[in-house]
């Protein structure tokens, strides 16, 4: 198996060493993983961005090609990339998008929206995150609350009737 190969293979649903890794995340992580499906949007965007970025880690990327879409859905700067996974979703990783100390990661691809809302369910309730938009079309965007420092402005925009979808992760030089 080549090492590309390898490294995707790390990242599909249900794989026991993603569920070891992300065994700290709690039980509803563990229950989006359980499936034998390769990993969506959602999930490779949790495990990419979200759990790294609440962690104070770097996004991951680092097993993944560059890819220069033809049509970008998320903007970067010129020290962003592009990067290829599964089922033609890009995950899009910049360290500078918007002002010094902030960093963006994302992924866009096909929408599962039910992870989603009951990660946002579950961090509303916990009072982890707070809602500061809600669309009719079930786009949304959180702000972290004192939990963690520098904030996290999480985001989910659809796309298409709701078909695609975007979700995103900045973390911002905002204080709590």
């Amino acid at each position: 198996m080549s090492k590309t190969a390898q490294n995707m293979d790390r990242y599909r649903v249900g794989n026991t060493s993603v569920l070891r890794r992300c065994a700290a995340l709690g039980p509803f992580l563990a229950c989006l993983l359980a499936g034998g499906a390769q990993a969506g949007a959602w999930e490779e965007f949790q495990a990419r961005c979200l759990s790294p970025y609440e962690n104070l880690a770097p996004a991951v990327f680092d097993d993944l090609e560059k890819v220069v879409p033809s049509e970008p859905r998320v903007a970067v700067s010129r020290f962003g990339a592009y990067f290829a996974l599964t089922d033609g979703a890009v995950l899009a990783s910049d360290p500078a998008p918007l002002r010094t100390g902030e960093r963006l990661c994302a992924v866009h691809g096909m929408a599962h929206p039910p992870g989603a809302k009951a990660w946002v369910a579950k961090q509303l309730a916990q009072k982890l995150y707070e809602l500061e938009e809600h669309n009719d079309d079930g786009s949304f965007a959180l702000l972290s609350n004192l939990w963690i420092e520098p904030k996290l402005n999480v985001s989910v925009a659809f796309e298409q009737g709701g078909d695609y979808v975007v979700y995103q992760i900045v973390e911002t030089d905002l204080e709590s």
